[in-house]
Parts: C-alpha cells; sequence; structure tokens
C-alpha cells in the first residue's frame, strides 16, 4: 500500500483498465508527464499488464493521462486502491515537487475496424447486403410458397375431405334422407286422404262390371299413375301396366 485509498460508494463498476492522471502537489508546481517504463514499474507487482497507452504528445488536455490495461479486473482494483494518491519522487522522475498519481477506472473502447470498413466502403456494401437480402427471402419464403401452392392444388387442408367429416356428412345425410322420407311419406299420405272419395269411387267401377274400360284423366304430374297403382290395384290385384316409350310416340306422330 502506497497511496491514499478512495473508499467510495459511487455507482461505478471496476474495469480492467486504469486512467492514470499526473498531478501537481501543489499550486505552484507542475506535473510530470511519466513515462511507460516508470508506470510499468509501478503497476506490474499488481498483475499482469497488457498495455500502457500514453497521452497524444500533440494534445492539450490537462492534466496528462495514461492508459493501463490489466489482464483481470482484479489486478486493476488492486493497483487503484494500492496507488491511487500516491506520490511520486524526484529521484523516482517525478520532477522537483513530485508528482502525484489520480487513478480512476476506464471503460475500454474496442477497436470496430469491420464496421468502420463497412462504413466506408458504401458502393461494396450496399450491393452486398441487397444480394444477401434477396438470396435469404428466396431461401426462406419460396419454400413456403411451393408449400402454400402444392397444399392449395392438393386441397390438403380442405376440411371437406377429411375423414371425420366425410364419416359425419355420412351420418347426417342418413338421419336427413330419413326424416326426409318420412316426411314425403306423410305428405303423400295427407293427400291420399283428401283423394278417398275418388279412390273408393274407382275401386267401386271395377267391382261393378268387366265389361268396359275407366279412363283417369288429369294434368301432368298430378299423381295419376301413383293414384291407380298404389291405391286403388292392390297387391293382389292383377294388373298390366304398359308405358309408351319416346320411340313408339314419336312413330305415332310420323304416322298423324
Amino acid at each position: 500500500m502506497k497511496g491514499v485509498p478512495w473508499l467510495e460508494d459511487l455507482y461505478r463498476y471496476p474495469k480492467s483498465r486504469i486512467r492514470a492522471e499526473f498531478v501537481s502537489t501543489t499550486p505552484e508546481s507542475t506535473a510530470v508527464e511519466l513515462s511507460q517504463e516508470t508506470l510499468y514499474s509501478l503497476f506490474r507487482r499488481y498483475g499482469r499488464i497488457i498495455e500502457i497507452t500514453s497521452q497524444a504528445s500533440d494534445s492539450k488536455v490537462l492534466p496528462k493521462f495514461a492508459y493501463v490495461d490489466f489482464a483481470f479486473a482484479r489486478d486493476a482494483i488492486m493497483a487503484r486502491n494500492c496507488l491511487h494518491g500516491f506520490i511520486l519522487l524526484e529521484e523516482y522522475g517525478g520532477g522537483k515537487a513530485g508528482t502525484k498519481l489520480r487513478l480512476s477506472y476506464e471503460q475500454r473502447v474496442k477497436p470496430h475496424h469491420i464496421w468502420d470498413w463497412i462504413t466506408s466502403h458504401p458502393r461494396i456494401v450496399i450491393p452486398i447486403v441487397a444480394a444477401l437480402i434477396a438470396g435469404l427471402t428466396v431461401v426462406i419464403f419460396d419454400p413456403i410458397r411451393t408449400f402454400f401452392v402444392r397444399a392449395h392444388v392438393q386441397h390438403t387442408f380442405q376440411f371437406r375431405d377429411t375423414q371425420l367429416y366425410n364419416w359425419f356428412k355420412q351420418q347426417t345425410s342418413d338421419f336427413l334422407s330419413f326424416r326426409r322420407q318420412k316426411a314425403e311419406k306423410a305428405g303423400l299420405n295427407t293427400i291420399w286422404r283428401h283423394r278417398r272419395e275418388l279412390i273408393d269411387q274407382i275401386k267401386t267401377w271395377l267391382l261393378e262390371t268387366a265389361d268396359t274400360f275407366i279412363v283417369v284423366q288429369g294434368s301432368r304430374g298430378s299423381g295419376k299413375r301413383e293414384l291407380v297403382m298404389d291405391q286403388v290395384l292392390t297387391k293382389q290385384t292383377t294388373s298390366l301396366s304398359l308405358i309408351a316409350s319416346p320411340l313408339l310416340k314419336q312413330e305415332e306422330k310420323e304416322l298423324l
């Protein structure tokens, strides 16, 4: 311990770089800028030093200073605690009145050679960046576009093509068709109920005599055939059904 430690609780974090300022001991005297050899002999005992950077010769910043970079932050902490406020006497190169060391932590500025080169060559960097963006877009979005086109063509995500939907549709259609047939049957029963008198009358005519014929007339689609075949003629009745084909109708028209 050679200096006067400054015990502080300020919001400062230790760094591996120390800024060593050379301050005069009295207002009348002038501080001397220490050489790298002197700084090395002072700080080396506290840990391994990476670099010592002196202030530029044409710099007008006062007080004069130098940077001492340690390999580890713990070494910089010991050096600051032990050498802060240390006065270097004349016989050790501190000048006639001596030179006082004022130490503080300094954030090391990392060099940005790559960024500097990028910003200084826009004519080369901009086309390269545009090509990279275009290539990245093709690599990422082209498979996605192909996938969705194939899915659209093959109906991969169509819910109506799934087995669950087809099964549910089949079950529902069977149920609805049964209900539809039941409703149609109920509707037909209602119609035949209203025509019950006509049905009974035709049955009575058939029972009276077999020497004549009965003609049932009505508009097309009014249910004449269903009335005679399903309601008047029962299953026990022997009947012969003749259906005129379109060819016979065409021949009849030609004969006429």
